[in-house]
């Protein structure tokens, strides 16, 4: 209240002076004096820091006004000149805090400098929902924020083992997250937990709850279960697994007549336990725990109970691992006495109960099984619900299975198909060559080897068609090589090879895959006599770039199929490759000269008089053009639209027609393209949008949330904020400035193509 007061008097002074200046000095006996600059406002642990520059020195005190919530400006300092910080401690968490600022000379005043906004928002509770052995489960608050967009802040979680000084940095957490779970913890161990924000300028809030943070103990795991069975009709026999405890100790307790549990046994090492001096035909219910040498206890097991009579167990136990990821298991079991089996396993943990099976069943796939883990089983019989065998003898199965094969090494020679495995056969594992001829044929083996490397020779015609693997054994388990084919013919040549882009700095070479015979295709190039091989393609494709033309030379480029069997007879095309030429008015424009020297050899648009016009608007028939070249789509004018704004004679109208019938843009409803009209940085996204669509590749994903950084965001229409969201996350197109996104800006040439060309090179480069 007393600071409240002083203010107030001086507020009252200051007022004074002003009305006093007032009567002296005329308003229209002076100017106003400019306004601050550049105000920023930084938020720290318990204050806000105000900075600003000041408008030289024609001007007498600053004053600096604050509105909390968007709520109404009100004074908080009036400051002398000279002074250009101001640290604001009237702070609370939760809280937006927006501040300007204007200078006097006299009674006159400034304008407003610009606004700046300040965010106080960190977490205000940290709680442990839960600790387990292996996990521990955080969660905070945050006040309420009146502010439709999370800051840009972080969350840091903060660890500290008991007994050491030293806190680790666990997780940097986004803002909007609120629970953390942290599996990087021992069991039986003490930790403690903190939790600050990182503001955007790097400084941290106050860690919550305080500096040294809140305990929590993780539990002592209970790493097995209780089983048991009776030995004889006085005798049961409890059998556990401490292999896991860790030095721990077991605990093994059993109801007594008014159902309170003893214990009957401690120990740190046994794993059984024989119960005797029983009654036959009565049942005893038993418990388990572990205990930590600290002193801290694991949950109990499941009670078990167990009625003292003998079940036979399960013969001729057999574990088997097959193929295709399963386990078979088999026993025998010549009685009628029980009324199901147990199926029990151990693979990376303890041993759990892995199946409950009926009455005389001899048999189990276990289809749970991951490759390259090593399980072990046992089987036991029940009758009822309380009476058990003993197990049978635990069998432990590796289900790794073999390496798979490389692809064969062949060769032809002389009709006769040599074939090699790539490698020699490792230890354990035998090799067998499976060949069939034709593809719908069945396979069949052919050879086998289970040392040193698979060798084989095959006899075959020029119209042969064989497709041959090799499959790795290990036991039941087996894995195959990549399947090779060969046909007794060289392939027959390509045809259609054609440039359809030809630059200084790339030729698009395109051609029809005839044959389905060719492994893959040979490239060659030939300039001034040298020719080299540039470039080799797999089966199926039809295009290749070659980047490194050579410039201003006549280019003869050949393309040959090729397969074991031989070369197809080349096909070839002489190609005219220009010169590189550099625009005489881009100089300034340095951060967009790869995109317009690299659209400019895809052909997107001409040398012509050697200027680009890198502030003149773009084009719709621009646009359109530079897309078509850029990202290789095909020309294709026949379709259903006609028209009324472009004729055939138009210098985009190819380009138009073209793109209107991939779906890249589309007519007005009276026919109109509006080829020369300008267009917007928001058209040029849908239409790259459009023509990824028409290649049939997706957009990569990012989260609208990134557009919340931007002042115009609003603008953005909701069905095309994921489009202009994956542009934004990609980098290829930013924002303008004043944080404006500018979607709805005409953009220029040297805008248009840079987006295109940062397009290009994410999704198809």
């Amino acid at each position: 209240m007393k600071s409240t007061s002083a203010l107030s008097r001086f507020t009252r002074i200051v007022i004074v002076f002003l009305l006093a200046l007032t009567i002296l000095f005329p308003a229209e006996a002076y100017a106003a004096p400019d306004a601050p600059t550049q105000l920023k406002a930084e938020v720290y642990q318990n204050y806000i820091e105000i900075s600003w520059q000041e408008p030289g020195s024609t001007f007498s005190y600053t004053v600096l006004e604050k509105s909390t919530d968007q709520g109404d400006y009100y004074p908080v300092a009036t400051l002398y000149r000279g002074t250009r910080t101001y640290k604001d401690y009237g702070i609370m968490n939760g809280r937006v805090y927006t501040y300007r600022a204007r200078t006097f000379y006299l009674s006159s005043s400034s304008a407003y400098s610009n606004e700046v906004e300040a965010v106080v928002y960190y977490p205000n509770f940290l709680s442990i929902n839960r600790a387990l052995s292996h996990e521990v489960d955080l969660s905070w608050t945050y006040p309420p924020l009146a502010l439709s967009r999370k800051p840009d802040h972080k969350v840091i979680i903060e660890r500290r083992l008991h007994n050491t000084s030293s806190w680790d940095k666990i997780a940097e957490l986004s803002i909007e997250e609120t629970e953390y779970r942290d599996t990087t913890v021992d069991p039986d161990s003490l930790y403690y937990y903190r939790i600050r924000a990182q503001y955007s300028n790097g400084v941290f809030s106050n860690f919550i709850p305080s500096e040294w943070g809140f305990s929590t103990r993780t539990a002592y795991p209970l790493t097995t279960f209780l089983y048991g069975y009776a030995v004889s009709d006085n005798t049961i026999l409890l059998e556990w697994d401490l292999s896991m405890a860790e030095g721990g100790k077991a605990i093994l307790e059993k109801m007594d007549s008014t159902g309170t549990f003893q214990t009957i046994y401690t120990t740190e090492s046994g794993s059984v336990y024989a119960d005797y001096r029983l009654t036959r035909g009565q049942t005893y219910t038993y418990r388990l725990k572990l205990q930590s040498k600290s002193g801290s206890s694991s949950e109990y097991t499941e009670e078990v109970r167990i009625v003292a009579e003998t079940v036979p167990y399960p013969k001729d136990f057999e574990v088997q691992a097959l193929s295709g990821e399963r386990v078979a298991l088999s026993w025998s079991y010549p009685y009628e006495v029980e009324t199901g089996f147990e199926v029990w396993r151990k693979g990376d943990g303890f041993w759990e109960k892995l199946a409950t099976l009926p009455k005389n069943t001899e048999s189990f796939i276990d289809t749970s099984v991951y490759d390259g883990k090593v399980y072990s089983y046992k089987v036991r019989a029940v009758r009822g619900e309380t009476a058990f065998s003993s197990f049978s003898q635990a069998k432990a199965v590796d289900n790794t299975k073999p390496i798979t094969p490389g692809a064969p090494v062949y060769y032809a020679e002389n009709n006769f198909l040599h074939i090699y495995s790539a490698e020699e056969i490792p230890a354990g594992t035998e090799y067998t060559l499976e060949i069939k001829e034709g593809i719908n044929k069945n396979w069949e083996e052919y050879k086998s080897y289970s040392q040193g490397t698979l060798v084989a020779r095959i006899f075959y015609r020029d119209t042969s068609e064989l497709y041959f693997r090799i499959r790795a054994n290990r036991g039941a388990l087996y894995t195959f090589s990549p399947e090779t084919t060969f046909f007794g013919k060289a392939p027959d040549p390509v045809q259609g090879l054609a440039a359809e882009s030809v630059g200084f700095d790339r030729v698009l070479l395109i051609w029809k895959d005839m044959d389905d015979r060719e492994e893959g295709f040979y490239i060659y190039r030939t300039v001034n006599n040298k020719r080299e091989m540039i470039g080799r393609v797999d089966k199926n494709v039809q295009r290749f770039t070659d980047e490194k033309p050579v410039e201003g030379a006549v280019a003869r480029y050949e393309v040959l199929a090729f397969n074991a069997s031989g070369l197809s007879a080349p096909k070839t095309l002489d190609v005219n490759v220009p010169k590189a030429q550099q625009f005489k008015d881009i100089a300034d424009y340095k951060w967009a000269h790869e995109a317009i020297y690299g659209l400019l050899g895809k052909g997107a648009f001409s040398y012509g008089s050697g200027y680009f016009y890198p502030q003149a608007g773009i084009s719709r028939g621009q646009m359109v053009r530079m897309i078509l070249k850029a990202f290789d789509l095909p020309y294709n004018t026949k379709g259903l639209f006609t028209l009324t704004d472009v004729s055939a004679a138009h210098p985009y109208y190819a380009d138009i027609m073209a793109a209107i019938n991939l779906g890249l843009i589309h007519p007005d409803p009276q026919g109109r393209m509006n080829p020369d009209a300008a267009v917007t940085r928001r058209e040029i996204v849908l239409t790259i949008n459009n023509a990824l669509n028409a290649l049939d590749i997706p957009l990569n994903v990012h989260s609208t949330d990134k557009l919340l950084n931007y002042t115009d965001y609003y603008e953005i229409q909701r069905d095309e904020a994921p489009i202009i969201a994956s542009f934004v996350g990609d980098g290829i197109i930013t924002g303008k400035s004043g944080k404006m996104l500018g979607m709805n800006t005409y953009a220029t040439r040297a805008e248009g193509v840079t987006i295109i060309y940062r397009a290009l090179i994410t999704y198809i480069k």
